[in-house]
């Protein structure tokens, strides 16, 4: 009988929050080498309050993107430059959840790997929960990663 060869994912992708996201990156990047699959690494950028994604000009990317930016490219030099390299970073701006959907559309990716904080009670009810709105919501499967 001969073996299947394909891969179970070909596009993954990994939302990051750099301060919280480190272990479902790893995940991430273990999944993808094993997958041989494109990895898109996304970090979505909260919009200051009283600008709009128009303040800045078309071909220039919003100020508020930068920060993000440097950490998202600091991020991929130290944990995915040396063991992996097929992959693409992405920064977006806006609400977490719908970006993370937006952003698995654009890539047509078939497996989002994203880290969740474990809120409970009045927390999680107050802040809602960007991977319980992801799981619900994705049409891919989305595996969840608790930091620790």
């Amino acid at each position: 009988m001969a073996s299947d060869t394909s891969s179970i994912f070909s596009r993954i992708l990994c939302p990051v929050d750099p301060d919280h996201s480190l272990k479902a990156l790893d995940f991430a990047i273990r999944l993808a080498r094993q997958n041989s699959a494109r990895l898109y690494v996304l970090y979505v950028a909260a919009i200051p309050i009283g600008a709009t994604e128009l303040t800045s000009a078309a071909d220039e990317e919003p100020y508020w993107e930068v920060p993000g930016r440097q950490r998202l490219e600091q991020m991929a030099q130290e944990k995915l430059a040396a063991v992996y390299s097929n992959y693409e970073l992405m920064i977006r701006s806006g609400d977490p959840a719908t970006r993370i959907l937006l952003a698995q559309n654009e890539t047509g990716s078939d497996l989002i790997v994203m880290a969740t904080h474990g809120r409970t009670g009045l927390t999680h009810f107050f802040l809602g929960s960007v991977a319980e709105r992801v799981v619900r919501e994705a049409r891919c499967p989305v595996m969840t990663v608790r930091p620790d």
